[in-house]
């Protein structure tokens, strides 16, 4: 096998931006659910689907 140290950390590193931009999708996944969750508590009256 070729052994090439840039290739390995290149790939290392956009490893980890997809794995950074993965978790901070989801935490602003769950923070739009909190949020709407929060809206659909103070707006009773309203059966608006905020999600």
């Amino acid at each position: 096998m070729f052994w090439n140290p840039w290739g390995v950390r290149r790939h290392a590193h956009l490893a980890l931006v997809h794995t950074s931009i993965e978790h901070s999708r989801d935490w602003c996944r769950s923070l739009l659910i909190l949020n709407c969750q929060e809206l659909a508590a103070q707006q009773p009256l309203r059966p608006i689907n905020w999600c």
